[in-house]
């Protein structure tokens, strides 16, 4: 369960971080 929330976490970052 927490392996895939921080999964989540730094999907959503890399997103940020590619949108930039």
């Amino acid at each position: 369960e927490r392996l895939m929330l921080a999964r989540s976490e730094k999907a959503a970052e890399a997103e940020i971080e590619c949108k930039e």
